[in-house]
């Protein structure tokens, strides 16, 4: 009995001892698990402030949301108010404050390419640093900026790309244009000053003439290839120039051999300008080119006046009205919402003037030279030859106001006009083989601006140049 009693205690002492031991290293095990718990939380956290707290990340998101939701927001909200309909108003923000938080937004897009550049730059620095002695040290922040730059777009843009091609061929498409000639801006002109000391005022002329070839460009295209446009930007160069797309469309026929002056044979839009003096319900022989030397300026006017000078006039009215009240709205949107109210309002009208003249300024001069030349050009080549060949000079002068700018105000036009002018050289339909070119001269061009913009911002030009230079630090 007592040896039973015995083998039994031992037992539950080896039992208890084995428990009290298996609990210790149970115990230890959740300590330690919940000390790796904490350590990866806070590297976690530490990781997501060193990607999406970083200054850059939530400027830029902040930069895009605000510039996407602001404009819709006000429009909303005037419109809601005007028409008296505000029971849905509340709905109608909240959508507007929604939208562009979806995955196929310009601000989603650059958050992710942001953060992933936050993350490839350190990683191209380790990896560079054996690769670099004491003496080229400073490389490493450049190359490594510029590897993570370009890795994050070619990792980012294309299905960005791809998701916004289904809605619009042309967003990506002018985004890319954009960066392209900022890019090529920016290594120019860092480049030349090291070979060439190019006074103040010859870098003045030197954009002068670029925005005038830009000008030159665009309208020629408007003229005459609409297709090289993004076609929103041509129909809104027909609103403010109060021009007939059938006019244009008459001048490219012209051009293309679908009518002409007294032809042997029936061409296939011979009727064209026939059908466009009924449509103004004016008499069809002034637009009949079997009969007429010339068309009548008359019909060119868009029936207008029979005046050149007159509808030179007109046109410089109505474009300058209309300008009057696209920036006169922009800058009254500013003036509120950017400036607080604290900037001068008598120099934010003569802001509005300036713009609006040397915009109303651009059809004004192209018309009056379309009617200088196929009036009193010399008496060689036919009257089609000078029929085309006014709209061109027109087009090369057209610019001409800019010359009364800035150089600031002309630098600013140039990365505006510039990128758009770039677009007619290439072509815009959605190939595989186009889209992946537009993905690497986009990513090429993000890395550039990014280089710049970290290690010599002031070389950055412009207004795009500057916000850009701000946002990625």
């Amino acid at each position: 009995m007592n040896v039973y009693r015995y083998k039994n205690d031992l037992f539950f002492k080896i039992l208890r001892n084995f428990y009290v031991k298996k609990r210790a290293l149970v115990l230890a095990l959740v300590r330690r698990l919940i000390i790796n718990i904490r350590s990866i939380s806070k590297g976690s956290i530490r990781v997501f402030k060193a990607i999406f707290l970083q200054r850059s990340t939530i400027f830029i998101f902040s930069v895009a949301y605000l510039s996407e939701v602001l404009p819709k927001l006000f429009r909303v909200v005037t419109t809601s108010v005007l028409e008296l309909k505000v029971r849905n108003l509340p709905r109608d923000i909240a959508q507007t404050l929604i939208l562009p938080l979806k995955s196929d937004k310009l601000s989603m897009f650059l958050i992710r390419l942001t953060a992933t550049m936050n993350v490839l730059n350190p990683l191209f620095t380790k990896i560079l640093i054996p690769f670099c002695n004491e003496q080229n040290t400073w490389s490493i922040p450049f190359v490594s900026s510029f590897l993570a730059a370009l890795t994050s777009s070619l990792l980012n843009f294309p299905e960005f790309q791809k998701q916004r091609v289904l809605k619009d061929r042309y967003y990506t498409f002018d985004w890319t244009l954009i960066l392209v000639t900022k890019a090529l801006d920016t290594i120019i002109s860092s480049t030349v000053p090291k070979f060439i000391d190019l006074p103040s005022r010859t870098s003045k002329v030197i954009d002068s003439l670029l925005v005038m070839s830009s000008i030159y460009f665009l309208m020629d295209a408007w003229f005459f290839n609409t297709e090289k446009l993004n076609p929103s930007y041509s129909k809104r160069l027909n609103k403010m120039s109060h021009i007939d797309e059938d006019l244009l469309a008459g001048m490219r026929y012209l051009r293309d051999g679908y009518l002409d002056y007294k032809p042997n044979s029936q061409l296939s839009h011979q009727d064209h300008f026939i059908k466009f003096a009924e449509k103004y319900s004016k008499d069809p022989k002034l637009g009949d080119l079997t009969i007429q030397e010339k068309l009548p300026c008359v019909v060119l006017h868009q029936f207008v006046s029979e005046s050149c000078l007159q509808n030179a006039f007109y046109k410089f009215m109505m474009q300058f009205r209309t300008a009057l009240k696209f920036y006169g709205s922009i800058n009254l949107f500013v003036y509120i919402l950017v400036k607080k109210l604290y900037a001068s309002p008598i120099a934010m009208l003569i802001k509005t003037v300036k713009y609006s003249l040397f915009l109303s300024s651009l059809t004004t001069i192209q018309w009056s030279c379309i009617c200088l030349v196929r009036n009193y050009h010399p008496n060689i080549y036919d009257q089609k030859f000078w029929d085309l060949l006014g709209p061109r000079i027109g087009a090369a002068l057209a610019g001409m106001g800019i010359w009364f700018e800035t150089g600031k105000r002309t630098s600013d036009l140039l990365m505006i006009l510039a990128p758009k002018a770039l677009g007619t050289f290439f072509d815009s339909t959605p190939t595989m083989k186009n889209l992946r070119f537009e993905s690497l001269a986009f990513s090429l061009s993000f890395a550039t601006l990014v280089v710049y913009a970290r290690s010599n911002p002031k070389r950055l030009r412009g207004l795009i140049g500057r916000g850009f230079s701000y946002m990625i630090k």
